[in-house]
């Protein structure tokens, strides 16, 4: 329940499925939307909910699946990986794509953030730290870096990583992405680079050009 009301003080929506017992002892799930409501003032007034019941389990793991399914099929296209961890769950959440930008697969990792250092440049090990130091005080984190892999492939990520605390400022719950942002940085490289070479082309032009003026240059 913290980790829901967390994500509804920061996010505004939280989405997931409830369990439960009925009077009679019964076990029952609950699909659950619910949403937090703001005055003008910007007060929380009340959270706004629906509700409903699974019924069927089958049907239910199909839908799913075919949500899990289409959400990586959406992260490999734009190169973009997830993780998570909750304090209740002793394993780190990562996703496909994940393992993918870090040239890696599940089953030859155990995730953890310590492990992730062995993916990082060395020039940027300092920085990944410095990320690490600042989730572990309870803050979110938005930085650059510069990943190696095994095979020496360097790449660029952009990550972002959200952190949830509970009224007391334990650590709930870490959120995070990984964006495989290589090409983009490359292309912007390049660019950067074209326009440094215009910009000496006219610069050596505009001294041809004077040179000429002063009958240096017939």
């Amino acid at each position: 329940h913290e980790v829901i009301l967390a994500t509804l003080h920061d996010q505004g929506n939280w989405i997931g499925e409830l369990h439960g017992k009925k009077k009679d002892g019964t076990s029952y799930s609950i699909w659950a939307h619910i949403s937090s409501v703001y005055n003008k003032k910007k007060t929380l007034t009340h959270y706004c909910a629906i509700l409903s019941e699974v019924n069927d389990p089958k049907k239910t793991e199909m839908v799913l699946q075919k949500v899990k399914l289409r959400l990586e099929q959406a992260q490999h296209i734009s190169h973009l990986g997830a993780w998570e961890w909750n304090r209740a769950e002793p394993d780190i959440y990562c996703s496909s794509e994940l393992f993918h930008i870090l040239g890696t697969a599940a089953d030859q990792i155990l995730p953890s953030l310590s492990a992730c250092q062995d993916f990082i440049h060395p020039e940027d090990r300092g920085k990944f730290s410095h990320i690490v130091a600042t989730l572990e005080a309870g803050h979110a984190s938005d930085s650059i870096l510069r990943l190696q892999l095994a095979d020496g492939t360097e790449r660029i990520v952009h990550e972002q990583t959200e952190v949830h605390c509970n009224a007391q400022g334990q650590i709930l719950q870490l959120i995070g992405t990984v964006h495989d942002i290589t090409e983009h940085a490359k292309l912007e490289e390049s660019f950067m680079q074209a326009q440094k070479m215009e910009a000496v082309g006219a610069l050596v032009g505009g001294i041809a050009h004077e040179f000429k003026q002063f009958g240096y240059i017939s």
